[in-house]
């Protein structure tokens, strides 16, 4: 919780989440001091290590077997991102779908967004069955060996099963 780093500077982390709820709506505001570790601070090449902190707030409506959840995250000199999410409830199913979106602050003006779509059955109190599909595409202005970079679209089907002992 409290130590020295390889350089010998102190690293004091902690986190912060305030919660409120109101009937059908909650709503979350949180804080991360990213004082634990430096390498954390920054995956964009060329650009300094900072220790600022990050904050999010979300907040989610529940009505019944529909819940919609929105939130937003930002931290200074690294980026925010943006996100949409709605899960229904059909007894043992459960299906979702989400949308995020992250403007990254690098000179490439580098943006990500994604799409998932999930589907969970509970074939027991113990063990569950789901699968996911997520669809993301991510854009930069970077220049590579003269000529723009392009963009990069990702696509991942993962199927899984989960039991608890």
């Amino acid at each position: 919780i409290n130590g020295n780093d390889e350089k010998g500077q102190n690293s004091l982390p902690y986190q912060l989440a305030l919660s409120y709820e109101l009937d059908a709506l909650t709503v979350a505001f949180a804080m991360d001091s990213n004082d634990s570790n430096l390498a954390y601070s920054s995956n964009v090449p060329g650009t300094s290590i900072n220790n600022e902190n990050t904050y999010g707030l979300r907040a989610t409506y529940d009505m019944g077997d529909l819940s919609l959840t929105g939130e937003y995250h930002t931290r200074s000199d690294v980026g925010d991102s943006y996100g949409l999410m709605g899960n229904y409830s059909m007894g043992a199913n459960t299906f979702a779908l989400g949308y995020v979106m992250r403007d990254i602050d690098d000179v490439a003006n580098s943006q990500s967004s994604g799409i998932a779509l999930q589907a969970l059955h509970n074939v027991s109190d113990h063990m569950y069955v789901w699968s996911e599909l997520y669809v993301v595409n991510q854009e930069s202005d970077a220049v590579v060996g003269g000529a723009p970079a392009s963009d990069v679209d990702t696509n991942a089907l993962v199927v899984g099963a989960t039991y608890y002992f």
